[in-house]
């Protein structure tokens, strides 16, 4: 073999093994990139805490409707027991003063059939018998808002209104008692209202 000879053999040599020094840099870089691509340290901890923060977000905006739900089923539950039990007490008033209104009446009667002058303690009657009815609406009125107060979008809103309506229903039934006791006075001859009326004094 001569010196070209050798000289080939040698530069063949070295080509070979040039490439496959590249080739496996080549394979190391893929390797490195491709580990680097699904290692990423930095941005995989980074996507950790914002699907974590995310996840946090969300349970804390689930626990709050629950809350507000729990919350607006206590107060409709606390609306219809106060309209219950207000219904019970105004209704044994309106009850008592329809009574009152009926023994008054039968009284008025006895005493025209007497011979006695009754058309002031009649007039006062009527109103008083006005007066229980406009209490007997609202009375209605009361029991109708605190069944749609179940479903009402706003328990506080619902609540008012069936507290104004009390109040209403309240200065009605005081306004017939108080119409009654007039009925009642104008029963009296007047002599036995101007004798009452020295006492007093």
């Amino acid at each position: 073999m001569n010196i070209r000879n050798i000289s080939l053999v040698a530069l063949l040599s070295l080509a070979v093994s040039l490439g496959a020094s590249s080739e496996a840099l080549a394979e190391t870089s893929a390797v490195n990139t491709t580990a680097g691509t699904k290692v990423a340290p930095a941005t995989t901890l980074k996507a950790k805490i914002v699907e974590k923060k995310a996840e946090v977000k969300k349970k804390i905006e689930t626990k709050k409707a629950e809350v507000k739900i729990k919350i607006k089923a206590v107060k409709k539950a606390k609306i219809a027991d106060f309209g219950q039990k207000v219904l019970v007490v105004l209704n044994n008033a309106v009850a008592r003063n329809a009574d009152l209104i009926t023994r008054t009446e039968s009284r008025i009667a006895k005493f025209e059939s007497a011979g006695r002058d009754m058309t002031d303690a009649k007039a006062r009657i009527a109103e008083a018998k006005a007066s229980l009815d406009s209490a007997i609406a609202s009375l209605d009125s009361i029991e109708a808002q605190v069944k749609v107060a179940a479903d009402a979008a706003s328990p506080t809103s619902a609540f008012q209104k069936i507290h104004d309506l009390v109040v209403g229903a309240k200065d009605k039934i005081k306004e017939t008692h108080a119409k009654i006791v007039d009925a009642i006075k104008a029963m009296k001859p007047a002599s036995a209202t101007a004798t009452s009326t020295e006492e007093s004094r």
